[in-house]
């Protein structure tokens, strides 16, 4: 499906804004998509389980790691310190660091079973909870996680590495940062 999807965009000479009409309207329609079904109480105990944890980890593969690393930014600057790389092959070396007080976020759009079931379960190894955060409610990963919210939205299925998906997830993450502003600084306006 992918390589006969990326052969119409490229040979469709026509209307050679077909490419981009696909790609805009995959995003858009994945944003309103997530928009209707986001749950604010969902945010406010993915909120929680941030603030209550003793030692707060963020892993995720590719532009999951991007999203990880702001996320983590953002907490500092709102007091609350976590553990997130950008580094490629350090998972194993942040795996160390985990415990029975750990809190581990894993981010990642599709969930597919390699590698982010592998993950899940190193990270289990070490006796921390995993948090799971996806797009994809279809996943097998899930019943591996202790707790999972689903974002909702779509990834492409024309095109791999696509920012579509993480689009979702980063405007996920910004609502969840001005929930955490209003959780620790009540009266600062958004």
């Amino acid at each position: 499906a992918i390589r006969r999807q990326r052969q119409m965009c490229i040979r469709d000479s026509q209307n050679p804004v077909h490419c981009v009409d696909m790609v805009y309207d995959l995003t858009i329609n994945s944003l309103i998509e997530s928009k209707k079904h986001i749950n604010i109480h969902e945010i406010d105990r993915l909120c929680d389980i941030i603030y209550d944890a003793k030692k707060l980890h963020f892993f995720g593969f590719q532009f999951n790691k991007i999203l990880a690393s702001d996320i983590q930014f953002k907490l500092v600057k709102l007091g609350k310190f976590s553990y997130a790389f950008a580094d490629r092959g350090d998972d194993s070396q942040r795996i160390e660091l985990l415990d029975e007080d750990s809190v581990a976020i894993v981010l990642s759009v599709r969930a597919r079973l390699s590698p982010v079931g592998d993950l899940i379960k190193s990270i289990k190894n070490r006796e921390a909870k995993v948090i799971l955060v996806t797009l994809n409610a279809e996943s097998e990963v899930i019943e591996l996680a202790d707790k999972t919210f689903v974002v909702h939205g779509k990834e492409s299925d024309f095109t791999e590495s696509s920012i579509s998906g993480t689009t979702v997830m980063k405007t996920f993450f910004d609502v969840l940062y001005l929930s955490l502003i209003h959780i620790s600084e009540p009266t600062r306006p958004y």
